[in-house]
């Protein structure tokens, strides 16, 4: 059961989950969307995973060469077994196959889609029309659909169609990743991090989207980003006067074509490579030239790193690494909220100041019949 704040009332079906009754679908890899996709599954909702029937969720097959028990083994269904990191954020949804690129696979799709509440993805948008699959054309198959749209910087600028992961756009690209350096020692991010916090609002968006959902019975597009929440994350350190000092350990390397090149590898790797000043001969090198002098040494890491990121088209094969724009670049982002519903801005009313609507409590008043304070709701958007 899904209650709206006005208090209207959607009733499903006689359940104690909140979400039971709602179907979400989840077109989604990795970890940043699927969390969203547990975290609904948990509260009731019906969560169908979409998959390729051999290329599967990355997730899947990460670091699963590591994991005997499970590397080569196999299901009871004869399926092959997955890596741990897949169960963290893939419990209690339910998986299907399908291939998009046949005419069967898209019909099977689309039909879920005209039967769902709810679609979440992280398919860039470029992908999705070469499908001829828009969400703006699927959500006007279903005018109730909710399309949550999960990106890794944002639905704005020339970096909208450019995939990433958290290590670049959340930590590198806002500056949090100088927070967890020290000198001369390796440098450890919390694993998908920048994934979860970026999932948690995203989740909270769609929750909130239920609610209009079920008040009125339309849908419409929510969009966040890894990037947007990174620099979201990071606004009350700036603004109390925080900042990134330049960071001796730093393996950021700037090169002379005013690229970024993110390493995560450990800082004696880089200088056994480039010399005691990486920073300095990194300035030297263009983009091409780095990643060349760089190749071979993050093999140890993995045999065949998947492409973490696309911010060229000739880094070396083996080079485990990030091309990132400069902090900010080339991206737009123009919101005060960490999300997006429909493309647009929010309105905020500043800060109160202490005591301010003091008058809401001296007087006397019908609480049941208060209208709501704040202009931040959604018929308050520009």
């Amino acid at each position: 059961m899904l209650r709206s704040l006005v208090g209207s009332e959607m009733c499903i079906r006689d359940s104690d989950q909140p979400l039971s009754g709602v179907r979400v679908i989840e077109w989604a890899t990795v970890v940043a969307a699927p969390s969203v996709g547990q975290l609904l599954a948990v509260l009731g909702a019906e969560v169908i995973k979409v998959e390729h029937p051999e290329n599967r969720d990355l997730a899947r097959d990460m670091m699963l060469f590591t994991m005997p028990g499970r590397n080569g083994q196999l299901h009871p269904d004869g399926t092959s077994m997955h890596a741990s990191g897949f169960d963290a954020v893939n419990r209690s949804v339910k998986a299907v196959a399908l291939d998009l690129g046949t005419r069967r696979g898209r019909s099977r799709f689309l039909g879920l889609v005209e039967s769902a509440d709810v679609l979440l993805t992280n398919t860039l948008t470029e992908s999705c029309h070469k499908l001829g699959m828009g969400l703006e054309q699927l959500q006007q198959r279903n005018p109730r659909l909710i399309v949550a749209h999960l990106q890794a910087w944002g639905d704005k600028g020339t970096m909208v169609d450019v995939p990433g992961y958290d290590f670049g756009c959340f930590f590198a690209a806002t500056g949090l990743s100088r927070l967890f350096q020290s000198e001369g020692k390796y440098h450890v991010y919390p694993a998908a991090f920048g994934d979860m916090a970026t999932g948690l609002c995203l989740f909270a968006s769609i929750v909130t989207a239920l609610v209009r959902q079920a008040a009125t019975g339309r849908g419409g597009l929510i969009e966040v980003s890894l990037y947007e929440v990174g620099i979201w994350s990071v606004g009350a350190h700036m603004l109390e006067g925080g900042g990134f000092e330049e960071n001796p350990g730093d393996t950021l390397l700037h090169t002379r074509d005013h690229k970024i090149v993110a390493t995560q590898c450990d800082p004696q790797d880089v200088t056994a490579v480039l010399g005691h000043d990486p920073h300095a001969a990194a300035a030297k090198l263009d983009l091409g030239e780095l990643c060349t002098k760089l190749d071979g040494s993050f093999v140890r890491y993995t045999k065949e790193p998947p492409p973490l990121f696309v911010g060229t088209d000739h880094l070396p094969p083996k080079v485990k690494a990030l091309v990132l724009p400069p902090l900010c670049g080339d991206m737009q982002w123009d919101s005060p909220m960490p999300f997006s519903f429909e493309r647009h801005s929010f309105l905020l009313a500043p800060a109160p100041t202490l005591g301010q609507h003091q008058h809401l409590v001296d007087a006397p008043r019908d609480w049941s019949r208060a209208p709501q304070v704040g202009s931040g709701r959604p018929d308050a958007m520009v």
